[in-house]
């Protein structure tokens, strides 16, 4: 009779659109949030759960490498916060502040740092050389001269 019929297996519509995140949940919370009981297309779902899958994904991708360039296995709100802002369209997008994710690094176009574009500490450390250096640069040439003229002299002595 009719209770005897097989009856297909559900499939969610997360599975049929090929997504990890949860498309009827997102359809739902679109239709409950909207004002005046307008509709809402379940495509219209879909297409949201996959951006926010895809943007999930590229995040913890780039704080995944961070985690292993810090030799970590797991990530920390450090991670993310390195990973929005060292890269530029993510850094456009994302303007909130992290939770103890700390500060961005001071990176320069020489040597390699947090990112593999600047070293932060050292040229901090440049930096405090600068200024003293323009007082103490004389002393410091003369040295080169020194040590240049003592390697002549001695040339001179092992030919002689």
């Amino acid at each position: 009779g009719l209770m005897e019929r097989h009856r297909m297996k559900a499939i969610s519509q997360s599975l049929r659109a090929g997504l990890t995140f949860p498309v009827g949940r997102l359809h739902r919370m679109m239709r409950e949030n909207l004002l005046h009981g307008k509709r809402v297309s379940g495509t219209g779902a879909v297409y949201l759960a996959a951006v926010l899958e895809f943007m999930c994904t590229e995040i913890l991708e780039i704080a995944g490498e961070q985690a292993t360039r810090h030799n970590q296995k797991r990530i920390s709100p450090r991670h993310l916060m390195l990973s929005i802002r060292g890269d530029q369209e993510l850094d456009e997008f994302i303007k909130a502040t992290i939770a103890t994710g700390g500060i961005m690094p001071h990176s320069s176009k020489s040597g390699k740092g947090w990112f593999g574009e600047g070293e932060g500490a050292a040229d901090k450390k440049k930096g405090k050389k600068g200024k003293d250096e323009t007082k103490k640069s004389k002393p410091s040439v003369s040295k080169g001269k020194k040590s240049k003229d003592s390697k002549e002299k001695k040339e001179k002595k092992a030919k002689k």
